[in-house]
């Protein structure tokens, strides 16, 4: 009996070993919540950089894909017709004219008779084909600015001899610009 007595408190005694204290199982606790507040923060400032710069990326496509459409009419100015390809009000708002349908004799197509300006943060389009139609074509957009150069490559403010033009936008927060060079096809080509 004795000895079932000694072999019972020695399995109580190992048993009693095996375990972790109050105090030790504490300590964990607090160093993994220390483990996990880190790893949260890490994440939310993981989280608040790639908002930012997804919110960047979004501005500039916008602005890059308006440059572009910019671009492909500014290349198209007086195609097809005898009037005056570009018409400028200061250096900030710019009217092309182009017939791309050539079998109609019209400018009443989308993009035949545009005009580009920025108000209010908002790159705009105007259609004057058949009846105005303003178009938002980016946010964010601070300014644009339209330089004139004729065929030898001097800055001219005679729109009938533009044969290029320098589109300079301005993002929204941004320091640096977008600019691009568009030549105006029918002014390149020989007589």
């Amino acid at each position: 009996n004795q000895m079932i007595k000694d072999n019972y408190q020695r399995i109580i005694l190992n048993n009693a070993e095996k375990g972790f204290s109050l105090l030790e199982l504490l300590i964990v606790v607090v160093i993994m919540i220390f483990v996990l507040g880190m790893m949260a923060a890490i994440v939310s400032g993981v989280q608040s950089t790639y908002s930012t710069y997804r919110e960047r990326a979004s501005k500039h496509t916008d602005a890059l894909a308006s440059l572009n459409l910019i671009t492909r009419v500014i290349r198209n100015a007086g195609n097809n017709t005898g009037l005056t390809a570009l018409t400028t009000t200061g250096n900030n708002r710019l009217r092309i004219k182009s017939d791309w349908t050539t079998t109609d004799n019209s400018l009443d197509d989308s993009f035949e008779d545009a005009e580009f300006y920025v108000s209010d943060n908002i790159l705009y389009m105007v259609n004057y084909g058949s009846g105005s139609t303003e178009i938002e074509l980016a946010e964010n957009i601070q300014s644009i600015s339209f330089e004139y150069f004729n065929v030898g490559g001097t800055v001219t403010t005679d729109m009938n001899s533009v044969a290029r033009v320098k589109i300079v936008l301005t993002v929204e927060g941004e320091n640096q610009q977008l600019e691009t060079t568009a030549s105006i096809r029918k002014m390149i080509q020989p007589k």
